[in-house]
């Protein structure tokens, strides 16, 4: 582990909090070049990146701390020392979407759109993030293995399949924005039987495994439901 990355004087850079900012940045950066693409104001990308940040945290935390509940209640404090870890991307993911929606239909601009763009470039911030992961010690599998480092490589692979089908591009929108919720559950879920942080809660499967069990089959059916109404709309037309 290496946690702590320099210290000048009283302050103290952690690798954790260090790795997920640069991973943010990374994304925002990303996301912000593919705006005229999409014909997405860059000023109104900005703002949602940055509720999607405040949310994101927020969710990733508040689903972490109801995973270890007994540990929070015996360490309340612990709550607020996000450079220690603890943050549940699932969460995450929820927190970021929910104010995204809120956002776009106040702004009256696309969810679907807005996705392709965000989640094509998402990957590429969570795998740097969890180089983060990796180096504070938190996520870490069994047998001595690199779970962490692992989940990188899946995030790396998801980026470059993402922006493959970005590049094709697809038929109708939110293609891109689905595929990601098909891809990075089945890479979480299989990963998760090497952690040794987690315990199983019901046959065999962990917390994670299950909520990434309902992403995976909320995208499958939205997915089919969209190309049905895309092939639809396209024999009409």
């Amino acid at each position: 582990m290496h946690k702590i990355l320099f210290e000048i004087g009283p302050l103290t850079v952690y690798s954790y909090g260090t790795f997920i900012a640069l991973g943010y940045l990374t994304a925002t950066i990303l996301v912000l070049r593919g705006c005229p693409r999409y014909g997405f104001p860059k000023d109104k990308m900005w703002t949602l990146l940055t509720l999607i940040l405040i949310f994101g945290l927020i969710g990733a935390r508040l689903l972490n701390v109801i995973l270890k509940f007994k540990f929070y209640m015996e360490a309340p404090l612990s709550m607020i020392f996000l450079h220690r870890g603890g943050l549940a991307i699932q969460g995450g993911i929820v927190g970021g979407i929910g104010i995204s929606i809120f956002y776009l239909f106040k702004n009256r601009l696309s969810v679907w759109k807005t996705g392709d763009l965000i989640l094509q470039n998402l990957p590429l911030g969570q795998a740097i993030g969890r180089i983060g992961c990796y180096l504070n010690g938190c996520c870490f599998g069994r047998w001595g293995l690199p779970t962490q480092l692992f989940m990188s490589a899946g995030f790396f692979i998801t980026f470059i399949i993402l922006k493959y089908l970005a590049k094709k591009r697809p038929s109708f929108d939110g293609s891109v924005f689905i595929s990601y919720f098909l891809i990075y559950p089945a890479v979480r879920f299989f990963i998760d039987f090497l952690r040794g942080d987690l315990r199983p809660v019901f046959m065999g499967l962990t917390e994670s495994q299950y909520i990434s069990l309902l992403f995976f089959i909320a995208a499958f059916f939205i997915y089919i439901l969209k190309k049905r109404r895309h092939n639809f709309q396209k024999e009409r037309s």
